[in-house]
């Protein structure tokens, strides 16, 4: 791992890189590795331009490449046979651009990002093949102020969304656009209590509009322990189809979704 900072008057820069490998492990003894074998590259870098003493943009890009393959450790070993065959071996890419601006005021802040990514991925077993590759944003702008005893956030963002099988798709191809806005309160009504509510509406191309609202409250019990009690709608998008292939990859299987299906209702996620 690498990790260098360097700053000017108007210029700084950052660089992280990393490389990770892991072996193959099998601790059951029973043939097959519970721990892949897996290789990762990493490359991080960012630029951090001072525009005046109260405005910040940042710019920067990540990307990463991994090789991950388990299954038979006779396989992984290089001693395939008749008998000694299965493998799952999964390759993937991605690059992302990473972009925002910061402009401090006395007791506001106001923040713009945004952020393209490309992911790509390979899912191989022996007789079965997946691949497809993603693109996807997110954009965002929020303004939050800060009083004596409360602090309020709110702003808007976008997300999009494009999947694509590489060869047959199966009618698992997509493209989502979702439109959200939010509001956030933190307010102290006494040393010991701290209450935060919020509220986010999103609007999804496919699924229609949803309100979001959540509650919490900080209690100080002293100035080593504090406790939190909250609550929250939260949505989950309906399961993918049951005829598409347990093999997929989890960071895919779970956004392939059935045109005509609809979501459930929002369920309650209560955190304490």
């Amino acid at each position: 791992m690498v990790f260098g900072v360097r700053r000017g008057e108007k210029v700084g820069v950052t660089l992280f890189a990393a490389r990770n490998t892991q072996r193959q492990y099998d601790p059951g003894k029973t043939g097959f590795s519970a721990l892949p074998n897996y290789e990762r590259y990493t490359v991080n870098p960012r630029l951090y331009f001072y525009l005046n003493p109260t405005a910040t943009l940042t710019v920067g890009v990540i990307g990463n490449t991994e090789n991950r393959i388990g299954g038979d450790t006779a396989v992984l070993d290089g001693n395939t046979d008749n008998t000694h065959r299965y493998f799952e071996r999964n390759r993937s890419d991605r690059v992302a651009s990473q972009l925002q601006f910061d402009k401090r005021f006395e007791r506001s802040v106001l923040t713009l990002k945004n952020s393209v990514s490309y992911f790509n991925r390979t899912l191989t077993q022996p007789d079965y093949r997946f691949a497809g590759h993603q693109v996807a944003s997110f954009t965002e702008a929020s303004y939050s102020h800060t009083g004596e005893r409360s602090e309020w956030i709110g702003g808007g963002n976008l997300w999009t969304e494009q999947f694509t099988e590489t060869g047959v798709s199966n009618g698992r191809n997509y493209q989502y656009v979702t439109v959200g806005g939010f509001v956030q309160n933190s307010t102290q009504l006494a040393p010991w209590l701290t209450l935060e509510t919020g509220l986010r509406g999103d609007y999804h191309n496919r699924f229609g509009f949803f309100a979001l609202p959540r509650v919490s409250a900080l209690f100080k019990l002293s100035d080593r322990l504090t406790s939190r009690l909250g609550g929250a709608w939260a949505i989950r998008l309906p399961p993918s189809s049951p005829k598409m292939p347990k093999a997929l990859p989890s960071a895919m299987y779970a956004r392939l979704i059935r045109p005509r299906q609809r979501p459930k209702r929002p369920s309650v996620a209560i955190s304490m």
